[in-house]
């Protein structure tokens, strides 16, 4: 697949380690792509990490699998994801493909704003209250460099594949209260580092990609009132590793608050979600979503913050998924200066 041997390609010309660097140096300016939401899907990507404050529609899989503890659904689902940048990428492939390295590096090193992309394929089966996936691959870079007169790369990437498996379950005390969890299985390869071109250029030895392997147990819980507009409190804690191996990651369990109901509309439900983001203000932590589902046949989500915003929407023909979305996110480039990366991603699905 070529969106695939565009990343493996991307890896090994751009992310590199400079020799004596821990995996775990800080990079200014580079967002990491770790720290988003799930992204299985166009509407969980879209929605960030209010995904997991928010129950899935008739075709998707829900975030926190609290929510899975009630849910009535069979599913079977075979999913790809890929933005707009990932073609940025793919420009820079086909130019080295035509022997026209020059150019990649003259193209690549003239488009002074970050670029952040990202890519993924993956499998899942629900059955009611549990549900097991598989993701084969998923890959996200971002990158950005500076002095053009002796180049300066920052550059924060991963390709993974995943295991994982989720369960919710009543409570005996009473249907109000939900509690699931979720394991994950991941191997990945990645990179977080900053060099100099020119270094790397001059000495190829350099080039080095570090390698993960870890178990992640994710709790969830969550608390709904008896009323017609089903008020939910929720939570969840992601990213608690029972076991790692090879290069550690700096990745903190993060906890993910919400409280999301149905409105007006029957089809339409809302979150406020609260996410902390280490290093930044409270305002940076909060967020408001929302998804309203056109009678099983399509559905658009809207999600809003002050560093990241966008608009998804998706449809179903028979066994068929297609979607589309925007997203604008805001990262801080310098303590003095900040940067937004917009993308266009696409969707494409089978439904059995």
């Amino acid at each position: 697949m070529r969106i695939i041997s565009t990343f493996v390609f991307l890896l090994n010309l751009f992310l590199l380690i400079a020799p004596n660097q821990s995996a775990q140096a800080s990079i200014q300016g580079v967002p990491s792509p770790l720290s988003n939401g799930p992204s299985l899907t166009l509407h969980q990507r879209n929605l960030d990490r209010s995904c997991f404050s928010l129950k899935a529609g008739p075709r998707d899989l829900d975030c926190n699998p609290a929510f899975l503890a009630d849910s009535e659904k069979r599913i079977l689902r075979f999913n790809l994801i890929g933005d707009n940048n990932v073609l940025k990428l793919d420009e820079y492939r086909d130019q080295v493909d035509r022997d026209d390295i020059i150019g990649a590096a003259n193209d690549f090193l003239n488009d002074a704003e970050p670029v952040q992309a990202h890519a993924s394929a993956s499998v899942w089966y629900q059955n009611n209250w549990w549900a097991i996936g598989y993701v084969p691959v998923r890959a996200s870079v971002s990158y950005l460099h500076r002095n053009p007169s002796y180049p300066e790369i920052s550059a924060y990437g991963f390709q993974e594949s995943e295991v994982f498996a989720k369960a919710g379950f009543l409570s005996t005390e009473s249907k109000n209260i939900r509690v699931g969890v979720q394991a994950r299985y991941v191997q990945r390869d990645f990179i977080y580092q900053k060099f100099y071109a020119l270094d790397a250029a001059l000495d190829p030895d350099i080039i080095e990609l570090e390698s993960n392997k870890a178990l992640y147990i994710e709790p969830a819980f969550a608390f709904s009132w008896e009323s017609d507009l089903e008020p939910t409190l929720s939570w969840v804690l992601t990213d608690l590793p029972i076991f790692q191996q090879g290069t550690e990651i700096r990745k903190h369990p993060t906890s993910d608050f919400g409280f999301s109901s149905l409105t007006w509309l029957p089809n339409l439900r809302t979150t406020t979600h609260y996410h902390r983001r280490q290093g930044t203000d409270f305002s940076r932590h909060l967020s408001w979503s929302a998804i309203y589902e056109f009678d099983e046949t399509a559905a658009i989500s809207v999600h809003t913050g002050r560093d990241i915003s966008g608009i998804a929407f998706d449809g179903h023909i028979s066994i068929f998924v297609a979607g589309i979305s925007y997203r604008n996110e805001k990262f801080d480039v310098d303590s003095w200066n900040s940067s937004r990366i917009r993308s266009t991603t696409i969707e494409l699905g089978l439904t059995f």
